[in-house]
């Protein structure tokens, strides 16, 4: 089965192609991050639909118009973090067409219910991104306090890619590791990115 693009071809190439379709991804980053830049990568490969618990649909679709990304083929919805947001998600799950991405932006209010409705969400949005033979993106913050639910999020998840600031005395750069990849080898070694207008693997030096 061809392996879905992250967009990243340095990203990709340890990752034997990319990403097998069907999987969930975990993302887990600071908020200020600017996180959004990795999404786009995803959104510019394939055909996308962006779930919201946060940002209305407007200033994410004006984001990605000021970043040159190509909106007709990413349909944006808000969905209210504070009423039946898990059967909300999972509803517009269904719906993307074959192939597509389902980002879900951010997971934090869906891991704040009750360990059983957690799991049984995984559970379906796994069986969802099968169906369509997609890959869920599901953003998490890296911020106090951590949802009671996150560990489930990591055991649920195929691939868990996580986002920190590595901070020296010249420069704060952003890395990236991969510490669980279910189907393959997972990298350890933090990879640094540089975040300008787009976001790019920096190919001179790793952090150490």
């Amino acid at each position: 089965m061809a392996r879905l693009s992250t967009g990243i071809e340095k990203l990709d190439r340890p990752l034997n192609g990319g990403i097998k379709p069907g999987s969930v991804i975990s993302v887990i980053a600071p908020p200020e991050s600017q996180y959004e830049m990795l999404l786009q990568h995803f959104i510019r490969e394939r055909d996308t639909l962006y779930i919201s618990t946060t940002r209305a649909e407007k200033h994410i679709h004006d984001q990605l118009v000021s970043r040159d990304v190509e909106t007709s083929g990413c349909g944006i919805k808000y969905v209210d973090p504070t009423d039946s947001v898990m059967e909300d998600v999972l509803e517009y799950a269904k719906k993307p067409p074959t192939g597509s991405n389902v980002i879900i932006d951010i997971s934090d209010p869906v891991e704040n219910e009750d360990t059983g409705r957690v799991i049984n969400f995984y559970h379906q949005l796994k069986d969802h991104m099968e169906t369509i033979g997609g890959i869920a993106l599901v953003v998490g913050l890296n911020s106090d306090p951590v949802p009671s639910g996150r560990k489930y999020t990591y055991k649920m998840a195929d691939v868990v890619i996580e986002l920190e600031f590595v901070h020296t005395t010249t420069e704060t750069d952003i890395v990236m590791r991969v510490p669980k990849y279910r189907t393959g080898t997972s990298i350890l070694d933090p990879i640094k990115l540089v975040i300008k207008e787009d976001v790019q693997v920096d190919s001179k030096r790793q952090v150490g």
